[in-house]
């Protein structure tokens, strides 16, 4: 860096840690026992603390004396330039959500990411009429803010909340804050999961679910599957392969992924499990299910549905292999399920194809990985208790 620019940039720092009120607040006053608040915040004598997650390691827990580094950092970041809650009047500081609080003179957000938060002050904002909506959405007798900027042109008087990223007002749909043109505003809900619909389309998000007829769609429990009169969907993604009219749902789990069936087996997000017999098929725990001598076990790191059986002293180990991105078939794996590794790894052909199709040697990793086995183990382990109490 050459003197004139080192020069500059120096300028620029000191301004902006002026400007901010970055460091050791100036405010005189005193301490007092932890009075708790709502959100994680706390009231000690003239000072509020926020005690919740997300504190600068917890040495600095004082909301008007941020790091100097956070807050040059969250200023040279692209963001609008702000300006520190450096003044709180603690006495009549109150929470007003996750995010959002104020006193009688200010309206603050916190923003925080792992480890760190920082509170802003919100000049623009109307004290007496402001309160969060959510998170992420707030009003005032002006606008309907987002995060810690106001959404021009909005309308706070006639403002609904759809979830927690999504708001409506009278005239406009706002995602994430932004304006999203192109759906029947008086129609547009939110159904469950991440399912959306107004008069002419379902949507995944914000993408419009292709074929889906929004009169009769419905989310399945609460999960990623939706359907409507005559089709299946996952994610907003249709499911060609499964009988709509003899399909069933099984499971929902917290990971992201689904177990379902038809007349003519059992999926895991549409992916078949081998040999599973949809008539006997039973989930022993959220990972594990079984039907006759077979055990199937969802592998969550790459959601793939694994089909385990004995074979004299040893289990094997079974799963078709899929491309990622087309979800077509490649091969069918197939090894001894040994505790110190895959043995005997063989691939075959899938089914409608002649002979395997190459796989990405990273996926041939992913299914033969140490931590894999474990899994595995603790699978047979289940299964065994299971037969032995019956």
């Amino acid at each position: 860096m050459d003197g004139l620019k080192k020069l500059l940039f120096v300028g620029m720092l000191a301004a902006t840690l002026s400007g901010c009120g970055a460091g050791k607040s100036s405010k005189a006053g005193r301490s007092g026992p932890p009075e708790p608040l709502a959100f994680g915040y706390e009231r000690r004598g003239d000072f509020i603390h926020f005690e919740g997650r997300g504190g600068h390691a917890m040495t600095n827990t004082r909301i008007d004396t941020p790091p100097r580094k956070l807050v040059l950092g969250y200023s040279l970041s692209g963001k609008k330039r702000i300006r520190v809650a450096r003044s709180v009047d603690a006495a009549t500081f109150k929470p007003l959500s996750e995010e959002y609080s104020k006193d009688q003179n200010m309206v603050y957000y916190k923003s925080r990411s792992t480890g760190y938060f920082l509170v802003v002050e919100l000049p623009d904002a109307d004290v007496e009429t402001f309160q969060a909506l959510n998170m992420h959405y707030a009003t005032d007798k002006n606008t309907i803010w987002y995060m810690d900027r106001e959404i021009k042109g909005s309308d706070p008087a006639t403002v609904q909340v759809i979830d927690n990223n999504v708001v409506k007002d009278q005239n406009r749909v706002y995602v994430a804050g932004q304006q999203k043109k192109g759906l029947d505003v008086a129609t547009f809900e939110w159904m469950e999961s991440g399912y959306y619909r107004d008069v002419k389309h379902v949507y995944w998000g914000t993408k419009v679910v292709v074929g889906a007829d929004p009169k009769t769609f419905e989310v399945v429990g609460g999960s990623f599957i939706g359907k409507d009169e005559d089709d299946l969907f996952r994610s907003g993604i249709p499911l060609p392969d499964i009988d709509r009219e003899t399909f069933k749902f099984i499971l929902h789990d917290p990971y992201g992924y689904q177990v379902i069936s038809d007349a003519n087996g059992v999926y895991l997000n549409g992916l078949r499990f081998l040999h599973a017999d949809p008539a006997d098929f039973r989930m022993l725990d959220s990972r594990v299910g079984s039907g006759g001598k077979y055990l199937f076990l969802v592998d969550t790191y790459h959601a793939t549905p694994l089909t385990l059986y004995p074979e004299g002293d040893v289990w094997m180990a079974e799963t078709i292999l899929y491309d990622r991105e087309t979800e077509q078939a490649l091969a069918i794996f197939h090894a001894e399920a040994d505790p110190s590794g895959m043995k005997n790894v063989t691939l075959s052909a899938p089914p409608g194809e002649a002979e395997p199709l190459p796989v990405p040697d990273w996926q041939l990793r992913v299914i033969q990985r140490p931590e894999l086995l474990y899994v595995i183990q603790d699978a047979i382990d289940l299964f065994e208790e299971g037969r032995n109490t019956e």
